[in-house]
């Protein structure tokens, strides 16, 4: 486990784009935080999510006030929101069997 747990920003994004270029090829012109968009455009889509949660997800600043007085991590929230996400993407990526491309 990473040395700051949690306690700080994450970082090395250089690095990892470095690795995922070199696994897959490069991707440009995109850049990760179009991942970022799209994971959270794609969380929208969960009615099961409150926008708050959504946002904390991907790390969205909550303003001041919430930042200062509410000192909860959501962490439970989070963890079944990410589930949630990994379901849905579960789909996207492989579909079921019964699913039938249709023309445009």
């Amino acid at each position: 486990m990473a040395k700051s747990c949690g306690r700080a920003p994450v970082n090395g994004f250089a690095k990892a784009r470095k690795r995922l270029d070199a696994l897959t090829g490069p991707m440009e012109p995109s850049i990760l935080h179009d991942v970022r968009r799209t994971v959270r455009t794609n969380l929208s889509k969960i009615d099961e999510l409150n926008k708050e949660i959504r946002e904390r997800m991907v790390a969205h600043s909550q303003g001041k006030m919430s930042e200062t007085y509410d000192l909860y991590d959501y962490a439970l929230q989070k963890r079944r929101g990410f589930d949630l996400w990994a379901k849905k993407l579960r789909g996207i990526v492989d579909p079921p069997d019964n699913v039938v491309a249709l023309r445009r």
